[in-house]
């Protein structure tokens, strides 16, 4: 009974094995493979979070819209960043307005000046100044020295003042500018978490972003069968057949295969492909299944073939 047992699960594994993977892999014409149910899946999926804390204020996009890179997504309140913004720039100003006023180093140099002439002048008539007069002088010329290197410092201390204000106004800006949430690349809106009126804390998703333009094609293929290394960089022909037996066609090349083989025995290969876009709307989808047809030998180098949609008969 155990035995018996044992042969029929034998059978059943194999015949898995073969409605699988054996099964699904055959000749295409010389020089390619093809691989029948291979699920289509995204490469790029981004979550766009909020960069501050505050209230949503303006959602621009809806679910499942297409966006390009840049486009604005959403709003935070703006009112509070703003006031911050303008007392940055005010701050500046005045600090601007101090640091060109350079009227006391310029009369520390007028005073230095006259102290060095006059002490000059009393020592060319030496012999009728007296010594002591000599020495209130000299102290005279190294006080406005010191008084000159303090002015000195203390305009160069307006001029950073100016630096360090200048950048408070381009945080603040900052600050400002990260409150209107962009796109950071092209794709379809698949989700939003946060309405407008509702809070966000900073780094908390507001909504998330696939790129539908490049799609990935995910295969398990038995590595006894195939050499999944020189797959690597090699033309990909993905078929999806469509209502009345059109069918559509999209190019891509093999671009990665897991390191690990399974117990099984096959490897899971990884295709790019590019999607078509037509009257706005991507017709190859993830979650799909598409039949893969992988060129090999000669083909494996050869260059990319173009989508395309061929409504009228099928691709054999």
């Amino acid at each position: 009974m155990t035995r018996l047992y044992c042969r029929k699960l034998v059978i059943l594994l194999a015949i898995g094995w073969l409605g699988y993977g054996a099964n699904s892999l055959y000749g295409q014409g010389a020089g390619w493979l093809t691989f029948e149910k291979c699920p289509v899946m995204v490469e790029h999926r981004v979550e766009i979070p909020a960069q501050e804390r505050g209230f949503l204020k303006a959602l621009t996009v809806e679910q499942n819209q297409s966006v390009a890179a840049g486009e604005l997504l959403a709003e935070l309140d703006t009112d509070l960043a703003e006031l911050e913004l303008q007392i940055a720039q005010l701050e500046r100003t005045r600090a601007e307005e101090l640091a060109r006023d350079e009227s006391s180093v310029k009369y520390q140099q007028v005073a230095l000046q006259k102290v060095e002439e006059e002490l000059a002048s009393h020592r060319s008539i030496s012999k009728s100044v007296s010594d002591s007069e000599i020495r209130r002088l000299t102290l005279g010329v190294e006080q406005a020295k010191l008084e000159l290197v303090r002015a000195t410092h203390v305009h160069s201390r307006a001029l950073s003042e100016v630096k360090l204000k200048s950048v408070a106004v381009e945080v603040a800006q900052l600050r400002l500018t990260r409150r209107r949430i962009v796109a950071p690349r092209n794709g379809v809106v698949t989700s939003i978490k946060i309405h407008p009126g509702q809070s966000v804390e900073a780094g908390q998703t507001i909504l998330e972003i696939e790129d539908l333009e490049q799609l990935i094609i995910d295969r398990l293929v038995p590595s006894a069968q195939v050499n999944v290394a020189e797959l690597v960089g090699c033309e990909v022909r993905v078929d999806l057949e469509q209502a009345e037996g059109a069918m559509l066609r999209f190019a891509g090349r093999v671009t990665s295969y897991d390191p690990h083989v399974s117990s099984s025995g096959l490897v899971r290969v990884h295709a790019r492909v590019k999607n078509i876009q037509q009257d706005g709307h991507w017709l190859l989808l993830p979650g799909r299944e598409v039949t893969m047809h992988v060129a090999q030998g000669g083909n494996s180098r050869s260059d990319q073939a173009k989508a395309s949609v061929l409504p009228d008969r099928k691709i054999r």
